[in-house]
C-alpha cells in the first residue's frame, strides 16, 4: 500500500507498444528459450536427480555438476514453464509436467528434448537456405548414416523415439485394422515399443521387426522385457534393398515421412514384393490438413513437417498425397481411421 492505495503491479511487456499482436508475436519470437531451457534441464539430468524429492538449488547443483548461482537461474525458468516448483528455503521439487524428463519412467522424454535442443538445433538456422533450395542443409540420409557411425548418436535418436512413440503405443496397438493377420512385418520400428503392445494386445500374432543395426540390440531387450520377444524376429538390415518375407501385414509408422516422394516410392516397392498380392499395408502418420489453421493439433503437425524439411528431405503428407503415393506403388486405400493423435491408413497390394 501507498497513501492508502494499493499498488498495481504490470508485466513490463503490457506497457510496449503494437498491442497484442506485437505483444504475442514478440513472445513467440523468444520462444527459443523454451526449447534449450528443457534441453538444459535434460542434459543435466535435474528430473533424475529430482524424482527422489526436493533438493535445494546448491546440492542439486553438486549432483549434476553445476554452478549453483546458474542452476538456480534454470529452475527459475523452469518453474515459470511448469516443471518444476519453487519451496521455502531455496528448495525445488519435480511438478509432473517436468515428470517425463526423468530417464527411468515409461513414457520418458529425456532423450527427445535432447535430440531437438541438440542435434536438431543447428539445423533450425538453417531454414530459410532448406526452403530457398528445395533440398535439406544436410545430404539426403546424413541424419540416418550418423546414427549408423556414432552410438552416441543413435542412442539419443532410439530413445527419443521410444518415449515419443510409447505414450500413444497402447491406443495405437487397439486401433491397428489387423484383425485375421498372423505376422506383421514393422518396417523402421525401431526399438519396438509400438510392435510390442500389438503383439501382448493379440496373443495369436507373430512379429518381424526391421531397422538399421544400430536398433536390434535394444529392439531385442525392449521385446524381451515387454514378454512378447519369443514371438518376434528382430532382423537388422536396409529397408530399401530387402525385407523378410512371410508377413502378412505390413506396418509403417512415422517412416514415409522422413523421404521424399521417389525414396517412399522405392520403399514401398520393396514392401509389396514382401508382401505379395492382397498383403496388407498399414500407415500410421499424422497427416496434414487440406486447409491449415492456428490451432495446436494444426501447430503440431506443420512443426514436423518443417522438421522433416531440415532433417532428412521428408515431408508430412495430405491424404490425398498419400493415396497417390500408395496407388503408385501398387496399393489401394480401403480403409481410414484415427488414433491417439494420427491417422491410420489401411491399404492393400493390387494383383
Amino acid at each position: 500500500m501507498k497513501g492508502g492505495r494499493a499498488i498495481l503491479h504490470r508485466d513490463p511487456i503490457d506497457d510496449l507498444p503494437g498491442g497484442d499482436a506485437n505483444r504475442d508475436l514478440r513472445q513467440l519470437i523468444k520462444s527459443a528459450w523454451v526449447v534449450q531451457a528443457i534441453h538444459a534441464a535434460a542434459a543435466l539430468g535435474v528430473a533424475d536427480r529430482l524424482a527422489t524429492g526436493p533438493r535445494d538449488a546448491a546440492a542439486l547443483a553438486a549432483e549434476v555438476g553445476a554452478a549453483p548461482g546458474q542452476l538456480r537461474r534454470l529452475l527459475r525458468a523452469l518453474t515459470a514453464l511448469g516443471l518444476v516448483r519453487a519451496l521455502d528455503g531455496d528448495r525445488w521439487e519435480l511438478t509432473p509436467l517436468g515428470t517425463p524428463l526423468r530417464s527411468d519412467v515409461p513414457d520418458s522424454l529425456r532423450s527427445y528434448a535432447v535430440l531437438h535442443g541438440g542435434q536438431l538445433w543447428g539445423l533450425w538456422g538453417r531454414l530459410p537456405e532448406a526452403v530457398r533450395s528445395g533440398r535439406p542443409p544436410l545430404p539426403r540420409g546424413t541424419a540416418f548414416d550418423r546414427m549408423r557411425a556414432g552410438a552416441d548418436q543413435a542412442g539419443v535418436f532410439g530413445d527419443a523415439m521410444t518415449g515419443a512413440t510409447s505414450a500413444s503405443a497402447d491406443a495405437l496397438a487397439r486401433a491397428l485394422p489387423l484383425d485375421g493377420v498372423r505376422t506383421l512385418l514393422d518396417v523402421g520400428g525401431g526399438h519396438g515399443a509400438l510392435l510390442a503392445a500389438v503383439l501382448a494386445a493379440r496373443p495369436q500374432l507373430r512379429g518381424l521387426l526391421v531397422d538399421l543395426p544400430y536398433v536390434e540390440a535394444p529392439a531385442r531387450a525392449l521385446l524381451e522385457a515387454a514378454g512378447v520377444g519369443e514371438r518376434c524376429e528382430v532382423h537388422a538390415g536396409d529397408f530399401f534393398t530387402a525385407l523378410p518375407a512371410g508377413a502378412d501385414a505390413a506396418l509403417l509408422k512415422s517412416v514415409l515421412h522422413d523421404w521424399d516422394d521417389a525414396q517412399c516410392g522405392a520403399l514401398l516397392a520393396v514392401c509389396r514384393r514382401a508382401l505379395g498380392a492382397g498383403g496388407r499395408l498399414v500407415v500410421v502418420e499424422r497427416l496434414l490438413p487440406e486447409r491449415i489453421e492456428a490451432t495446436v493439433a494444426h501447430r503440431d503437425v506443420v512443426a514436423s513437417d518443417l522438421t522433416m524439411m531440415i532433417a532428412t528431405g521428408g515431408r508430412e503428407r495430405t491424404l490425398e498425397e498419400l493415396t497417390a503415393l500408395l496407388a503408385a506403388s501398387g496399393f489401394d486405400v480401403c480403409g481410414r481411421g484415427h488414433a491417439a493423435g494420427y491417422d491410420v491408413v489401411e491399404a492393400r497390394a493390387t494383383a
